[in-house]
């Protein structure tokens, strides 16, 4: 009840919610952290049972026969070949569970901004079409007012109001892809049924002009975690084989209550294991076997990311130069255009059809602008996802 209230109280209370806000609510409140979290508290007790010295096991007994009582301790001493490489190998997945745990974190911080900026790309949308909607409506009344003059003909007032029928199945389209963003943004960030999503604000082309990507590179947190895996495997192999030596076991005791003693007897002994049926082969084998695959991976793991690095840094400069054309050439260009074309046709210097056409352009090419700006927000959440330089 107690988590449930300070998740309540966390909630934003303002109508509007920002980048920052988005990654602190989903930081809070989504169970990926806490998975990340409870997996290094498990390796590192892992790696504290690894360094544990076993126990010493007494023994207590009394016989009829003379002397009554006695009394022995055993300590193994097998721990002291393999307790140091063990140590080490048990560090290692500590490592690897920290750097899980990093991109555990780097990808829950890709998954909300992706969600807030196609939510914002949403909201975009719908201001769009609300827009041509309301530049195709005045053109219908404007044709409306053209064939009560006798300006124009039926057929051009009809081709208008179809033209503002289609716009108005874009609203429609535009209205369900915001609802459908906004949910999923409600879901990245970890709101409750009952709660309601604020507005997300922000610009999709902020930094746009900028530098297409960071060229610094950190290890990724996936690289790291495969090569400490890979460390690990290969410091089990030497686990596995010292703990093919035979080490003794102390023992230590004493008898007493004997009549014809004078005192306690003491018991000194080592009990060592003998290797008839097995001397550790198979499990020095296991380890080598899984130090080759866990070699292997990390290889593939680091020429996948190194790939994938290539491709996304060419798809953000792509990306960004469609952005970059569309938003300070084409876009503009076509707003230019539908404008001229209206007034033209206004005046009764052109027929319906070049300004259908222009409102037509004009529309897919906002559409292809937002969807650009989309994929370049992606692409640069991607590279710094790689990289290691998530913001």
């Amino acid at each position: 009840m107690l988590l449930q209230l300070l998740a309540v109280l966390q909630a934003p209370t303002a109508d509007t919610l920002t980048l920052a806000d988005a990654l602190r609510l989903a930081r809070d409140r989504r169970g990926a952290l806490v998975i990340a979290s409870a997996n290094v508290a498990v390796a590192r007790a892992e790696q504290r049972q690894a360094g544990a010295i076993p126990n010493p096991v007494a023994r207590l007994g009394y016989t009829d026969d003379p002397p009554h009582g006695h009394a022995t301790a055993e300590q193994s001493l097998e721990w002291l070949l393999t307790r140091g490489p063990a140590r080490s190998a048990s560090g290692q997945r500590v490592a690897a569970a920290l750097a899980d745990s990093a991109q555990r974190s780097a990808d829950l911080g890709a998954e909300v901004r992706g969600a807030f900026y196609r939510a914002v790309a949403a909201q975009r949308a719908l201001t769009l079409a609300q827009a041509q909607q309301a530049l195709e409506d005045s053109l219908v009344t404007i044709a409306d007012r053209r064939l009560a003059a006798g300006d124009i003909s039926r057929i051009e007032r009809d081709q208008a109001a179809l033209e503002a029928g289609r716009t108005r199945l874009d609203l429609s389209t535009a209205r369900e892809l915001l609802a459908t963003t906004r949910m999923e943004l409600g879901r990245t960030i970890g709101l409750l049924p009952d709660e309601s999503l604020p507005e997300p604000v922000g610009r999709l082309d902020v930094g746009l002009g900028d530098a297409l990507v960071d060229t610094r590179t950190a290890t990724p947190a996936a690289v790291v975690a495969a090569l400490a895996d890979s460390t690990a495997a290969a410091l089990r192999v030497g686990v596995a084989s010292r703990a093919r030596l035979p080490l003794p076991t102390l023992e230590a005791g004493a008898d007493w209550d004997d009549p014809s003693a004078s005192g306690a007897l003491l018991v000194l002994g080592l009990s060592l294991p003998l290797p008839l049926w097995q001397h550790g082969g198979a499990q020095l084998a296991q380890a080598e076997a899984e130090a080759v695959r866990a070699a292997a991976a990390s290889q593939e793991v680091r020429s996948a990311m190194r790939s994938s690095q290539r491709a996304t840094r060419t798809r953000v400069a792509e990306a960004a130069l469609r952005a970059l054309v569309l938003r300070d050439t084409l876009v503009p260009a076509a707003r230019a255009l539908r404008a001229s074309a209206t007034r033209a046709w206004a005046m009764g210097e052109t027929g319906i059809l070049p300004v259908l056409d222009a409102f037509r352009s004009e529309r897919a090419l906002e559409l292809g602008l937002i969807e650009a700006l989309v994929t370049w927000r992606d692409a640069i959440t991607e590279w710094n996802r790689l990289t290691g330089n998530e913001p």
